[in-house]
């Protein structure tokens, strides 16, 4: 049987199912949460947790009720999840009180950590909801599926101006002019906590790092650039649009140097 979590209380996934009406969905109202786990442990909950509460309290004015780390834990081990790299999906749709969770395997991406990223670039301009993680994802989804068609690991997205946004999974930042740049979040990306992670450390270190916009056009120029994502964690980008960025030993030490709290295959673990 498979089992999802109403708030913190473990119920059958198939009478979450029956409850869900088709008008909140249609609407686009919810926001979610993706969390990486570790060997049944969620991993930065507590930073997902306050991004969701604080956008439910913006845009809808109520506060949601989300499980604890235990129930979490409990989801993990009961969906015999309690060992390995998981996902935990976490969806809130109001009116309703409670949040809905539950829990995958997750498939580490160790060669695309190691390789970088290949990435199209596609217009999409930031809007309202840019810094809430909303269920309205259709055009950046829509992008990004259309990239891993082609063969390319994703999209980054850019404004008219050609200001470099995110991707539709993930926050960037470049190392250019000897300091690493982000785009502003918001208004212009969302807010990742795997990014306000690496801020916080890189700032702790004495790095230079700024929240800044910066162009497209200066990538190629760049000493090097990454993603960075609560599952995927730091991910170097190797080519936008076919045009090579360098993925040097600075950056690659740099990113060994943070120790993001991301999931690991056994593997990577022991190494």
């Amino acid at each position: 049987m498979r089992w999802v979590l109403v708030g913190s209380r473990l119920v059958p996934a198939g009478v979450v199912r029956a409850r869900w009406r088709s008008q909140e969905i249609y609407l686009g109202l919810g926001l979610y949460e993706t969390v990486g786990c570790q060997d049944g442990v969620p991993l930065l909950w507590q930073e997902h947790r306050s991004r969701l509460g604080s956008s439910a309290c913006q845009l809808y004015h109520r506060l949601p009720l989300l499980p604890s780390t235990n129930a979490l834990e409990n989801l993990l081990r009961v969906s015999g999840l309690g060992q390995g790299a998981a996902v935990v999906r976490v969806v809130w749709f109001p009116p309703r009180r409670a949040a809905v969770s539950w829990a995958l395997p997750y498939p580490v991406p160790s060669r695309l950590r190691q390789r970088g990223a290949r990435l199209a670039a596609a217009f999409l301009s930031p809007h309202p909801l840019t810094g809430h993680k909303t269920v309205s994802v259709g055009p950046a989804q829509y992008l990004h599926r259309q990239a891993l068609t082609r063969g390319l690991d994703g999209v980054l997205f850019y404004d008219r101006d050609g200001t470099v946004l995110e991707t539709a999974t993930a926050n960037v930042f470049a190392l250019l002019r000897g300091e690493l740049l982000t785009p502003p979040a918001p208004p212009l990306a969302l807010p990742g906590v795997m990014r306000a992670f690496c801020l916080e450390r890189l700032r702790q270190w004495g790095v230079p790092v700024r929240e800044q916009p910066f162009l497209l056009e200066e990538l190629p120029e760049a000493e090097g650039a990454f993603l960075t994502s609560s599952l995927a964690g730091g991910v170097p980008v190797r080519e936008v649009d076919g045009q090579a960025i360098p993925v040097g030993e600075k950056l690659r030490g740099l990113l060994r140097q943070l120790h993001l709290p991301v999931p690991e295959s056994r593997a990577g673990r022991e190494a």
